[in-house]
């Protein structure tokens, strides 16, 4: 039987995403070694791929950690923290209280009560002089001293002298800093660029970022011309990411409008700070840049950005399908947005439906439960059952099963898109995980993948998944054939191809074929990591 267009539109995507990540991988480290770092007997010792010993550890160390991208591991003794090579030979001796790894060729350590920051060969080209030091930012180090913040290069000079209440990393050429209670900004050789006029300024995203003034909210630039001034109880960029600490210049989102609070009511406004939507709901949220959920009288209901009532307010609860405005690469995950994205979980009274923007039912209102499976189906319940619907609502997958998850469901989410994410991230997708008295694997049209006869079943890796049965944990291809057998303790997930097993308390590394290289008789075996070789 044929692939479907946007099947294999899919899979094509995934297969030059997949060639090109090994490409890269290949080109990055034929010059590297995979390592990992193991104790038994009493003894550390370092193992390549093969399950090989390729050096012994030259100190007693308490405990290990695994190698960094810079071939080096900390490794802790009597609580002091220092540093091995790839060749177990003590490269930064044990002098540290704390030590971080490596990340572009610097780590954070700490002396007694004070912090530095050493290069690899140990140096310290921060001293550990500081009360604090953060990570490299676009070549800068913010250091504390008398409780004040300043900046040094990565040559460990001084280039703006501790005089800061509180300070952020460079964001390319200019940080947040903060003198007084006031924040403002500076650039790499100290000047002022946005006064310290502001009670709070959140990161920066593709140019602009939320200021807080007087304790209303606004919207500035880079240079601080205010853009929307600061006058409204709280502001929402329209963007999948909320949180604005973790958000920069590729974060996607709508930045032209933003949902905006005065008087404690949420309305929209463009970037002039135009009205859009009148600041009148006091529940309000924008959903895929086109739809606004809206509450009157204690119900649920959805706007357009017209301000036209396209789902009445009647609902208990409603929920989007999807609350995304990104798009991707990936044909079939763009498609499925298109789809799902006029679509909304309705609930009256007990039962549940779906609808869309017309306020035509897809799914009847007669379920106990929704919940998204995948991009394809619907799990929906009945009384204490479980099926599943696609698109049009007809019965894909009968309602008989206890329980009903998506691969990755490990937890309750407040909205169905998080099942679709993962949908599009699983190593199996389109899988469905189904109960009767035990678990196994259906498709989207119920065949049978993995038997219904097991205790537990989870994603493991996009050939694997792990299965136990009573306390016993083996792994499985997608054929239903035994890789793995099912007497280990423990199986970890696969990290560049390895997996760690556990027997009789001891560990051990398998490929995801199922050949053991390093037998489970270690206490403690880290994860195998690619690192440079030494020479």
């Amino acid at each position: 039987k044929k692939n479907s267009p946007m099947k294999t539109r899919k899979n094509l995507s995934f297969k030059l995403l997949y060639t090109t990540f090994v490409c890269v991988c290949i080109t990055s480290f034929c010059q590297a070694q995979t390592l990992a770092v193991g104790k038994k007997n009493g003894a550390w010792v370092i193992l390549d791929n093969t399950g090989k010993t390729v050096a012994q550890v030259q100190t007693a160390a308490d405990k290990i950690d695994e190698f960094s991208e810079d071939g080096l591991a900390t490794f802790k003794l009597l609580d002091k923290n220092g540093y091995i090579n790839t060749k177990g030979e003590v490269v930064i001796p044990a002098d540290y209280s704390r030590a971080f790894s490596f990340s572009d060729g610097f780590a954070k350590v700490k002396k007694g009560e004070l912090w530095g920051m050493i290069d690899k060969t140990g140096k310290l080209i921060i001293p550990a002089t500081y009360q604090d030091v953060k990570d490299v930012y676009s070549g800068m180090i913010a250091v504390k001293q008398n409780n004040l913040w300043g900046y040094a290069d990565t040559i460990g000079t001084i280039v703006i002298e501790p005089k800061y209440a509180d300070c952020k990393g460079f964001e390319k050429t200019f940080a947040r800093v903060k003198t007084g209670v006031k924040w403002g900004t500076i650039d790499k050789t100290g000047k002022q660029i946005i006064p310290f006029d502001y009670d709070q300024i959140n990161g920066f995203r593709q140019g602009i970022a939320k200021a807080k003034k007087n304790g209303k909210w606004g919207v500035i630039d880079a240079t601080g011309k205010e853009l929307l001034p600061c006058v409204y109880e709280d502001i929402k960029f329209i963007s999948d990411e909320q949180d604005d600490d973790k958000a920069d210049d590729k974060t996607k989102g709508d930045y032209t409008k933003f949902q905006v609070k005065q008087l404690g009511k949420w309305g929209l406004v463009d970037i002039k700070g135009t009205v859009l939507i009148p600041i009148e709901h006091r529940d309000f949220t924008l959903y895929n840049n086109t739809i606004i959920r809206i509450k009157q009288n204690e119900k649920w209901g959805a706007m357009d950005l017209q301000g036209k009532i396209v789902i009445p307010c009647e609902y208990r609860e409603l929920k989007p399908v999807v609350q995304s405005i990104i798009t991707k690469t990936d044909n079939y995950y763009n498609a499925a947005l298109q789809s799902w994205k006029d679509k909304f979980l309705v609930k009256k009274e007990a039962l549940w439906g779906m609808v869309n923007t017309k306020h035509e039912f897809v799914i009847p209102m007669e379920y106990n439960d929704i919940k998204a499976l995948s991009f394809t189906v619907f799990g929906v319940k009945k009384g204490a059952l479980w099926g599943a619907l696609n698109t049009k609502g007809d019965i894909v997958i009968p309602i008989e099963y206890t329980d009903m998850r998506n691969m990755w469901e490990a937890s309750t989410f407040s909205f169905a898109i998080a099942m679709l994410y993962i949908d599009f991230n699983s190593s199996w997708p389109g899988v469905v995980k189904v109960k009767k008295e035990k678990w196994g694997l259906i498709d989207t049209a119920a065949k049978v993948i993995i038997p219904i006869e097991y205790d537990d079943v989870r994603d493991c890796s996009k050939n694997l998944v792990k299965v136990k049965k009573g306390a016993a944990w083996g792994t499985m291809n997608k054929k239903a054939e035994v890789v793995l057998p099912i007497n280990y303790e423990d199986i970890k997930d696969p990290e560049i191809g390895y997996m760690k097993v556990k027997q009789n308390t001891k560990w051990g590394m398998a490929t995801t074929d199922g050949k053991i290289i390093v037998e489970p008789t270690y206490d403690v075996l880290s994860e195998f990591r690619f690192v440079p070789i030494t020479k």
